[in-house]
């Protein structure tokens, strides 16, 4: 199996790993079919979290279950239906596929901006982790509600899947870097950098 590593701030490799095993009733191995770099994946690559010993990176992903174990029931929201519905879905957004998340990961820049872009009782909703970012209560008492946390991905992505595949919704336009899996740590330092939005990645 092939697969990320990050072994420091801003070394990540690829790299030829074990094969899975299902080792609990309720694990599945999947063959991933494309994927792309997470932002929220910065905060490690940029040394702001521990990192600790060397581990895999990545969990955006298009895949095709090929085992189960003997606990799991259901798996039509982590295949997309399989093999037939991602070459659709790739029909459908011009090959650049369609596992697409849309994040808002919050640094104090960011955060002030919404702050002071909304309007007197307003509210500002965040989705990510907003990194070093102190806010007072004053200012928020005099202003505005404050809301975030993680999304809530499983509510929404049967919904979003069905949107995707019947051509109502276009998700690909946020890739605006397409990568070879391999070459998955000039993806990183390219969203690093700002010079891409979110990388697309291929096996």
């Amino acid at each position: 199996m092939r697969g990320t590593m990050i072994h420091a701030p801003d070394d990540v490799r690829f790299e030829t790993l074990d094969d899975p095993k299902i080792l609990r009733p309720t694990d599945p191995i999947i063959r991933t079919a494309v994927t792309c770099a997470c932002s929220s994946d910065l905060w490690p690559y940029r040394g702001s979290e521990e990192i600790g010993e060397a581990h895999p990176m990545g969990h955006d992903y298009v895949a095709v279950v090929e085992e189960v174990g003997s606990e799991v029931s259901t798996t039509d929201i982590v295949t997309e239906r399989g093999d037939e519905s991602i070459a659709r879905t790739k029909e459908l957004t011009d090959g650049i596929s369609a596992d697409t998340v849309l994040e808002c990961v919050g640094t104090a820049q960011s955060m002030q901006q919404a702050l002071r872009s909304a309007r007197p009782g307003g509210n500002v909703g965040f989705v990510g982790v907003p990194h070093d970012v102190a806010i007072g209560g004053e200012e928020l008492f005099f202003s505005l509600g404050l809301r975030g946390g993680p999304a809530p991905v499983r509510r929404y992505l049967p919904d979003l899947i069905d949107r995707v595949l019947s051509g109502k919704l276009d998700p690909g336009k946020v890739f605006d870097l397409t990568l070879p899996l391999d070459q998955i740590a000039e993806g990183y330092k390219s969203m690093d950098k700002r010079r891409a939005i979110k990388t697309l990645l291929k096996p």
